[in-house]
């Protein structure tokens, strides 16, 4: 026989054949385990209680924002500036001055073509 699966909806459970879920899900049933937890949500049909599964995603959605935005305040580090050694000065410190370059003008020669 075919391994079976157990769907829920409302009140009522079927034990149906693993290839028929989708049609299942479809119609709105929950696949749950042996205990009677879900395994795999279906998509509610009903407005009302889409309605009410949009309202508590935004709050806490919102809820979840906040909570990242006060551990972000938390977790940044409070360095304080820190002197740097002469041996690893400021830039301007450290800038080796450098020889002026010299460009040489060259001059061409032509060579003169005998005809």
């Amino acid at each position: 026989m075919a391994e079976t699966v157990t769907v829920r909806r409302g009140g009522s459970y079927l034990t149906i054949p693993r290839l028929a879920v989708d049609r299942y899900i479809a119609k709105g049933y929950d696949v749950v385990d042996e205990a009677g937890n879900v395994i795999e949500a279906s998509i509610p049909n009903d407005i009302n209680i889409l309605k009410r599964a949009y309202e508590e995603h935004i709050a806490e959605i919102k809820r979840l924002k906040e909570e990242i935005a006060k551990l972000k305040v938390e977790t940044i580090p409070k360095y304080e500036p820190v002197k740097q050694s002469k041996l690893f000065g400021t830039e301007e410190e450290t800038k080796v001055e450098e020889e002026p370059v010299v460009e040489k003008k060259t001059t061409s020669r032509r060579t003169k073509k005998t005809v």
